[in-house]
């Protein structure tokens, strides 16, 4: 009996010769900039559904080994780095996060055909402040259907800091003007007024009805300390439950927020997610 293929945890048993899976760079406008990003291909001739993963603050965790499994899977995986990060052109601000993957699920749905995506099933996946830019998307555009959020930031949980508890507003942005040597043009205190301000347009809570329809993957770290689950993961999860949101999956991992003991496990609830994705 020949063993069952596992993409998780093992290579493909043989190569297709004639397409086989490969990586291509992608130069994509955005507002006039131009983002850098990557896509792998997944082997196959004919469209493949498509996965968008979003880095989180300021991006070291890019989740490639999550991304190489998703492709064994027969998905294709693009990557890239909003503006003002890791080389894209531009200045780093949280409305350009969401512009910016916007811009890029738009350029994937309008050249699908040069690079083999079924424009019908393209899913974001974001982690940690990729997870809630993921969220805010498809808040604004109602065409994306999938979302999951890893370890994801509740814009909620620091939109009132400035006024309600300036310490903590202050020491939040301290920490973030630490983490931001590979962004351009960031300040930590005017990153987290833009999220104030645009708190009702983007933030879950305010606006979970929109997303009540979607199908949502939503995955947290019991040991996450630097995204409590208190504070962002379960609002979140509550806002949509409270919606009906009957395409809503939700599971506690034992781990940190960068999901470093159960790598394994973390790819095995995503791929599985994707599989049944109707």
């Amino acid at each position: 009996m020949t063993a069952i293929y596992d993409p998780i945890i093992a290579d493909q048993p043989t190569i297709d010769e004639a397409c086989p899976a490969s990586m291509r760079p992608l130069v994509i406008k955005s507002h006039g900039a131009k983002l850098n990003g990557i896509i792998y291909l997944a082997a196959g001739a004919g469209l493949h559904p498509t996965v968008i993963f979003l880095h989180g603050f300021p991006g070291y965790e890019r989740s490639s080994d999550i991304a190489q499994a998703i492709r064994r899977a027969g998905w294709h995986v693009a990557n890239f780095s909003y503006r003002g990060s890791w080389g894209s052109e531009g200045n780093y601000a949280q409305q350009h996060l969401v512009e910016d993957t916007l811009a890029v699920f738009e350029f994937l749905q309008s050249n699908a055909e040069e690079y083999r995506i079924d424009p019908q099933k393209i899913v974001l996946i974001g982690h940690s402040l990729g997870g809630a830019t993921a969220l805010a998307a498809a808040i604004q555009e109602p065409s994306i259907k999938y979302v999951a959020s890893l370890a994801g930031v509740n814009w909620e949980a620091s939109a009132s800091l400035k006024e309600n508890d300036p310490t903590a507003f202050e020491a939040l942005a301290a920490q973030l003007d630490g983490d931001s040597a590979p962004l351009t043009g960031f300040d930590g205190k005017v990153f987290l007024t833009e999220t104030s301000q645009n708190h009702e347009r983007y933030d879950v809570q305010p606006n979970a009805k929109r997303l009540a329809n979607r199908q949502i993957l939503l995955v947290g770290g019991k040991r996450d300390n630097v995204i409590p689950l208190e504070k962002h993961h379960f609002p979140i999860l509550h806002a949509l439950q409270a919606e009906n949101a009957i395409y809503l999956t939700h599971h506690i991992l034992d781990d940190d927020h960068v999901f470093s003991n159960y790598r394994i496990s973390l790819t095995q609830l995503i791929v599985s997610w994707l599989r049944e994705l109707k």
